[in-house]
């Protein structure tokens, strides 16, 4: 991964919702300079949205090598995964690598 490069991560609910942004950054340390740790405010009233299954996105991601085998670009594939969000919980946690963007409540 490219620190340098912020990500685009957003989530929505799978029932219509909208686009919720989702602010993080690359954690920077010697030992770490692959975790992106974001938040986004979902309590329920102020923002819209909805409890239930729901789908993360991740953009913009990009590569310190460039991919010989596509187009040449280092820019990543975007990736899509589900998750339940869960007001009662309050907290959606997870990791994962770039390929196997997850979360669990």
């Amino acid at each position: 991964m490219n620190p340098s490069v912020l990500l685009k991560v957003t989530f929505k609910s799978t029932l219509g919702g909208t686009d919720h942004e989702v602010v993080g950054k690359w954690i920077d340390t010697s030992d770490d300079r692959v975790t992106w740790v974001g938040s986004a405010l979902i309590d329920g009233q102020t923002a819209t949205a909805q409890s239930g299954p729901n789908e993360l996105t991740v953009k913009d991601g990009t590569s310190c090598v460039r991919d010989p085998d596509g187009d040449g670009s280092n820019v990543m594939d975007d990736e899509t995964a589900l998750f339940t969000l869960d007001f009662g919980t309050a907290e959606v946690a997870a990791t994962g690598g770039a390929t196997n963007v997850g979360a669990t409540s």
